[in-house]
């Protein structure tokens, strides 16, 4: 963030995409047989109404349209990712696939308990990273993801609250982490 409160406006699209490209490269020559899955970055309304609703904290810096820019940005990146997984699934190798899990995609405002109240313990103390209690949720929709097919990669605010600890498992037709190629003839 501190880019944008300099009044910069961060990594371009193109920018983004060229080292993530190249990073997803370097990995793919260092590691055969690799699954590569992409987690896009968390939404800035999310953190915004967090700062706000639990520390009754403004925008962490005073730039015109701050938050109109950094999400613009964020959606930007999250276009890069779909550009990558599409590209990479047309050349890549039958050992190697790389893949996204949109887990913060439709996450809009702050998580909350049961009962209806602000989950604080979701969050690190500065309110802008995840505490391990956050973590471990997140870590949990990451596996329900991977084992899942794509028409069930969702994780709304409902599911990254639910505390239940029980994963998700593969079906038994498909015992494995799903990707569009090993997922075609499953149910």
């Amino acid at each position: 963030m501190s880019g944008f409160c300099d009044g910069l406006i961060g990594t371009t699209k193109l920018e983004y995409k060229t080292n993530l490209t190249e990073a997803i490269g370097i990995l793919q020559e260092a590691l055969p047989k690799t699954i590569i899955s992409l987690i896009g970055m968390t939404n800035l309304d999310f953190m915004f109404r967090t700062l706000y609703i639990l520390n009754k904290q403004p925008i962490p810096c005073v730039v015109d349209d701050f938050e109109m820019l950094a999400q613009r940005r964020i959606e930007e990146h999250s276009e890069a990712v779909i550009e990558i997984v599409s590209e990479s699934q047309r050349k890549s190798r039958e050992d190697q696939v790389v893949i996204a899990q949109y887990i913060f995609d439709d996450h809009w405002a702050p998580l909350t308990k049961s009962d209806g109240s602000f989950n604080a313990d979701f969050y690190a103390e500065d309110n802008l990273h995840l505490s391990n209690y956050g973590n471990s949720l997140v870590a949990k929709q990451l596996w329900n993801h991977l084992v899942s097919p794509d028409y069930r990669k969702i994780t709304n605010n409902e599911m990254m609250a639910d505390e239940n600890p029980a994963l998700v498992c593969s079906e038994t037709s498909c015992p494995y982490i799903r990707t569009p190629s090993n997922s075609v003839n499953c149910h």
